[in-house]
């Protein structure tokens, strides 16, 4: 058991599809975290975009919220790293590209995917120089 920090991103309720009952899944930024203690989940809801303090407890590749401290007073939010920002952005680019590249395809200005890529991706790069 680590008693730890965490910065509480989002909140999502599922059911488990065992006993068809209710938990919440705390997207940190340590990670996602289960809670199945109905008592801790009330105390989770006005949580929040703040920093709180609670138990965890490791289960295999499973974190697991067992107890609940308190919101901590003037803590600040962590900041994303720039490298995520970066990756997202880098992501979302490309996924960009790829659809134009499938507009070719779709309109007949290309013959394959794979020349589709090649065409956009190359045209980006030289823009790109420009810039």
């Amino acid at each position: 058991m680590v008693k730890e920090q965490i910065y509480v991103e989002g909140i999502d309720v599922r059911k488990s599809k065992q006993s068809g009952d209710e938990f919440y899944v705390v997207k940190s930024n340590k990670g996602d975290l289960s809670c199945f203690e109905k008592n801790i989940m009330e105390k989770l809801d006005p949580c929040m975009r703040k920093t709180i303090e609670v138990e965890i407890v490791e289960a295999g590749k499973y974190k697991n919220i067992r107890d609940f401290y308190g919101i901590v007073e003037n803590a600040t939010a962590p900041e994303a790293k720039p490298a995520e920002k970066e990756e997202g952005k880098a992501g979302a680019k490309i996924e960009m590209l790829v659809s134009y590249a499938k507009d070719l395809v779709i309109a007949g200005k290309e013959e394959t995917m794979e020349k589709a890529i090649t065409s956009v991706f190359g045209a980006y790069r030289e823009i790109s120089k420009q810039l």
